[in-house]
């Protein structure tokens, strides 16, 4: 096929595409006028935002105003297992919407729109180099519900340039309990009490980590994963979320 043959199947192919599925935004479900990415109007676009300092320097908790960034309070007191965290953007408004829609409404297609979000930076720049990324994961039961692990498809989409280090088999969630979305903050961390395990310690001792996950909100299921990680001897443990509760 000659490439004038080439570029006309390609725009037929793409007015199909818009007439039969047509694009809607991400974040409020706008009609948008032609496929693109990232797949926000104009009107939510310029709601997503980035995470910026100043912000607890170990689990990047962000700070009110002005000044350098520092140790929060529970960072002081020890209650944090990681050594680093950071997240791309702030969980509200369209992107709530747009993360829900992933987890909940099965719309992987915004995989595509997040990677192109977190191109250009997402908090990464300031993380070690991993030898390992792990996935927070689902219980058996709710992947079987979903159909896949978000905490995955981000680690996959959003880190192309270490996909070859992701392994999702190393870090197991062995106990099905509430979704965290529905307990307070207090009664998040004994919901966590031994739901993961290590699957093979050996490939974890003195290792870097990077565990991945959709959202942080209290830190407790990243806590809870780290825990285990310090059991199995990892070297360093991080953690990057798409985003984060302010």
């Amino acid at each position: 096929m000659s490439p004038s043959w080439q570029a006309l199947a390609f725009s037929l192919a793409k007015a199909c595409q818009d007439l039969l599925f047509p694009p809607c935004c991400l974040g409020c479900g706008a009609r948008l006028s032609r496929w693109r990415r990232p797949l926000f109007c104009d009107s939510c676009l310029p709601d997503i935002q980035p995470l910026r300092p100043p912000f607890c320097t170990i689990c990047g908790t962000p700070f009110v105003g002005a000044g350098d960034n520092h140790l929060c309070g529970a960072c002081l007191r020890g209650e944090c297992l990681l050594d680093q965290a950071r997240s791309a953007f702030v969980f509200q408004g369209c992107l709530v919407q747009a993360i829900h829609g992933l987890k909940y409404g099965r719309r992987t297609h915004a995989l595509e729109s997040f990677a192109v979000l977190v191109r250009d930076g997402g908090g990464l720049h300031n993380l070690p180099l991993p030898d390992l990324v792990l996935p927070v994961p689902l219980h058996p039961r709710r992947l079987r519900e979903r159909g896949f692990n978000q905490a995955g498809e981000l680690a996959r989409s959003c880190l192309p340039h270490w996909r070859h280090l992701i392994r999702s088999d190393l870090l197991r969630r062995c106990r099905h309990a509430p979704p965290q979305t529905k307990l307070p903050a207090a009664e998040r961390k004994r919901n966590l009490t031994e739901a993961f395990v290590i699957t093979s310690a050996a490939m974890v001792t003195g290792r870097s980590v990077l565990l991945v996950d959709d959202v942080m909100t209290t830190g407790a299921t990243l806590n809870a994963c780290a825990k285990e990680l310090r059991r199995a001897g990892a070297k360093n443990i991080a953690a990057w979320t798409l985003a984060r509760t302010p």
